[in-house]
């Protein structure tokens, strides 16, 4: 079990600001709902060409790239595409898609908004030291909540998961710890100092 979540929803950046999480927390829902990622910034030797000229894991590769050494990578940043129905069937990116990606990869945060049109994704992700810290821009707020719920439900019970969540929407943060459930510290990108402060971790 892991040790702790720390959340935060920045408001002024739309972006869930985290720490706790790994990449392998999501792969399995990540290879059932979408048609690959597109990686940006990373290490992974095991990838295709895709469209735009990018590197793909494909859906069916995402658990491979789960168990790489991905904390070794420094920058981690992706999309995820939902553009196509298998493997075999990622459609063209528009030219200015495949801008906003290769933006987002050198800048860490959106051109103009988190969701591009032709590769129907729901998150930009830009993660360092995997488990670490991870930045999670996304155009529709309830896909994070989707997608940490699962992660949330290992510190609380049951009636407190959706109390968390809403505290999140406002803008508040949570700092799950072992099973003594949430304990509310500063919202900040800065994690290096709330590790260094003892307030997380």
């Amino acid at each position: 079990m892991r040790d702790y979540i720390y959340l935060w929803r920045d408001t002024s950046a739309n972006r869930l600001v985290a720490s706790g999480i790994e990449f392998q927390d999501i792969a399995a829902e990540l290879a059932a709902s979408t048609a690959g990622v597109f990686l940006l910034s990373h290490g992974h030797e095991d990838v295709v060409t895709g469209p735009g000229g990018l590197d793909v894991v494909y859906a069916h590769e995402i658990s491979a790239l789960a168990s790489d050494a991905i904390e070794s990578f420094g920058d981690f940043s992706w999309a995820d595409c939902r553009c196509g129905s298998h493997v075999n069937d990622l459609p063209s990116i528009s030219a200015p898609d495949v801008a906003a990606l290769l933006y987002f990869k050198h800048e860490g945060k959106p051109l103009d908004g988190a969701r591009l049109e032709s590769i129907d994704n729901r998150f930009l992700v830009n993660a360092h030291d995997d488990g670490w810290r991870w930045f999670v821009y996304a155009a529709d707020w309830s896909h994070v909540e989707a997608l940490i719920r699962p992660l949330i439900a290992e510190f609380l019970r049951l009636g407190e998961i959706g109390a968390v969540l809403s505290s999140l929407r406002e803008g508040q943060t949570a700092w799950l710890l072992d099973a003594r459930g949430g304990i509310e510290v500063e919202g900040t990108s800065d994690i290096d100092r709330l590790m260094n402060e003892g307030l997380i971790g």
